[in-house]
């Protein structure tokens, strides 16, 4: 994985982390912020797929959740791998989903 990338999500304005996270290898470990954080955003990615094959729309691809103060935007790299950005409202969502595209698509 290129993590060019992720570096490049991570320098545009308003966005406050991007992670490359995966269902099948889960943080080990305590309280830590970091890990609990990466083990919320398994959950949501695993979460998201689960929902999108039983609506009967196919693979995950990308999906966005708005919040009152932020966003947070899930982009497939395979069927157990994202990327996760969390931004500020501020953010331009746009360039973000632009930059996360550069990203291998699922199955191709």
């Amino acid at each position: 994985m290129d993590d060019g990338v992720l570096s490049t999500v991570r320098r545009l304005p308003g966005v406050r982390a991007a992670y490359l996270i995966s269902t099948s290898s889960l943080p080990e470990g305590g309280p830590e912020p970091e890990a609990t954080i990466a083990r919320l955003l398994s959950a949501v990615f695993g979460a998201l797929g689960d929902a999108t094959d039983a609506v009967g729309i196919g693979a995950l691809s990308e999906a966005m959740v708005e919040g009152t103060t932020g966003s947070v935007v899930v982009r497939a790299i395979s069927d157990d791998t994202g990327a996760v950005v969390i931004t500020e409202a501020k953010a331009n969502l746009g360039l973000v989903r632009l930059e996360l595209r550069k990203l291998p698509r699922p199955n191709g």
